[in-house]
């Protein structure tokens, strides 16, 4: 029988524990249950611009000295700004599949736009063979589309066998989805797009025993993919500067997992070796902030067991190398989900 939950694992996601939203059934939801009602907002370290993260299947937004609940209940999670900051694009979980949604600036529904959905009973065999999923999305420079990752198609065979998981494209307004890549070795996960649009950086998750993950460069025009020069094994979470100079990515290597940097332009035949921004042992899900000065990611706490928001200054060091200055953690007691990421916008 399918283990519906392989997708989740083979998309990207990082050996270091998270307590990433759970599927549940659909349906959306603007009001969190009284048992989260107190937790519904906090206060903390002031922050540029608008910062989204997700904390127990809730859509957070942390704004100015002050993080409060945005949207769902328990079953939503992966938040993307749109380029102009208007739109946040999010997924939606529900029995055995997930979609992507849209909603405002301030949380408000506005669309839905994947219906993965099935009519067959709950926990069924049917049920399975009826649905698929959505993951990550992440928005076009321009606005008028959005990469998510997904299935081709619903599972197949007996016992049941998913799809690959691979990079489709959608527009941002409604309508079908348009497969953009697709690997027979493994799997699709997280993807960032260059600030200029023409190319895309995501995670891609080898199939078999090992499922090691490496981040592949994927032009937007003809479609050539390769391995990003210089990242090493095991990274993941891609997050592109602003300005489009450099990648910034999760890597595991012997236990622990850090904030690492490339320069963008990195070719094949000069790959520069990657430089650490962190030193924690436990962080992922970086993401620069809006005018590119400063680094958020999320990061376990020394002796703790659970994902906070954390951010750094950023600055040049005497070889024009990115440096992470001042790591700091602002958020205390939340356990964030890791796997869904930050978003910022201005």
């Amino acid at each position: 029988m399918l283990l519906i939950g392989l997708a989740l694992v083979a998309c990207g996601s990082d050996p270091i524990p998270s307590d990433a939203a759970q599927p549940s059934q659909g349906g959306a939801a603007s009001e969190l249950p009284a048992e989260q009602a107190e937790m519904a907002s906090v206060q903390g370290e002031a922050l540029p611009g608008r910062l989204l993260f997700v904390q127990n299947g809730a859509i957070w937004l942390w704004q100015d000295r002050q993080g409060r609940s945005l949207i769902g209940d328990g079953n939503v999670g992966q938040p993307s700004w749109s380029p102009d900051g208007s739109r946040i694009a999010y997924i939606e979980y529900g029995d055995s599949y997930s979609d992507l949604m849209l909603a405002d600036s301030n949380g408000v529904h506005l669309d839905q736009l994947t219906f993965n959905g099935s009519n067959q009973p709950l926990h069924s065999h049917e049920r399975i063979y009826d649905s698929i999923w959505a993951f990550y999305p992440a928005w076009a420079p321009e606005g008028d589309s959005i990469v998510v990752a997904s299935q081709y198609a619903p599972p197949v065979g007996s016992p049941a066998v998913e799809y690959h998981v691979a990079l489709f494209t959608l527009p941002s307004v409604g309508g079908a989805r348009q497969i953009i890549h697709a690997s027979e070795e493994g799997h699709c996960g997280r993807a960032a797009f260059a600030p200029d649009g023409t190319y895309l950086v995501y995670t891609h998750a080898a199939t078999g025993n090992d499922g090691e993950q490496h981040l592949h460069r994927l032009d937007v025009v003809g479609g050539a993919d390769s391995p990003f020069p210089g990242a090493p094994p095991q990274s993941y979470d891609p997050a592109l500067s602003p300005s489009g100079q450099w990648l910034a990515f999760a890597a595991s290597a012997d236990g622990r997992t850090d904030i690492w940097v490339l320069p963008a332009n990195a070719t094949a035949g000069s790959a520069p070796l990657p430089q650490r921004l962190t030193n924690l042992g436990r962080a992922r899900s970086p993401v620069f902030s809006p005018d590119g000065a400063m680094l958020a990611f999320l990061a376990i706490p020394e002796g703790q067991g659970q994902f906070e928001l954390w951010a750094a200054d950023l600055s040049l060091d005497d070889t024009g190398m990115l440096r992470a200055v001042n790591p700091r953690q602002i958020t205390h007691d939340l356990g964030l989900d890791a796997d869904s990421g930050l978003s910022w916008a201005p």
